[in-house]
């Protein structure tokens, strides 16, 4: 199942494009800027996403973020469309951290942020939201140009509500072993419902 309403969300890498590109846009005709650049800590926001519970009729936000220690001080610039991504050390970086978290909160909570998006992504649930929030699934696509593969989580933990204990929030950490992933390729989160059927993404790019 594709979730066509994609634009709702960005990453914050996404954001300081679209920032650079308006103001290389804005005012009279002048020298725009070719370079722009962005500093990485170890929690990396992915943005959020909304779907709509039917025949419930319950909104549920998504959020995202990727954590690793590898993150940190990891520095992103580009010039005249040549990036660059170094160490807190000015060292090039090659490789993602081999190790990676997903933190992702699914939540029926969320009032404010649901009503920022006024076309929630419908999907088809016909257990309780507790019950759906409890079998979201999660996989990882990493993009080596035309090239992907597949990874599972190496662990699904549950934090917080102790699973017994019902709740319309749950709030995953999703770890994955990806191994040596080059700087310039791309990962995909993917959160499945309980059907295997994919609702939701998160794009990682760093390079």
């Amino acid at each position: 199942m594709q979730n066509t309403t994609q634009t709702r969300r960005l990453t914050i890498l996404g954001v300081v494009l679209l920032l650079a590109a308006a103001g290389a846009a804005s005012g009279p005709a002048k020298s725009a800027p070719t370079a722009w650049g962005y500093d990485f800590h170890a929690v990396v926001p992915l943005g959020y996403d909304t779907l709509r519970l039917e025949p419930a009729k319950k909104v549920v936000c998504l959020l995202a973020s990727a954590e690793a220690i590898g993150f940190e001080g990891l520095q992103r610039r580009e010039d005249n469309g040549r990036v660059l991504v170094t160490s807190a050390s000015g060292e090039p970086v090659k490789h993602y951290p081999e190790v990676i978290d997903f933190r992702v909160t699914a939540s029926a909570r969320k009032k404010k942020l649901a009503d920022r998006d006024d076309a929630p992504y419908p999907v088809h649930a016909e257990q309780p939201v507790n019950d759906y929030l409890l079998r979201l699934k999660f996989r990882l696509v990493i993009f080596h140009g035309l090239e992907a593969r597949v990874l599972e989580p190496a662990a699904v933990r549950l934090i917080g509500v102790p699973a017994d204990v019902p709740y319309d929030e749950r709030v995953y950490r999703v770890s994955f072993n990806v191994g040596k992933v080059a700087v310039e390729d791309r990962m995909v989160l993917e959160v499945l419902d309980p059907d295997g059927n994919r609702v939701s993404k998160f794009p990682l790019i760093v390079g």
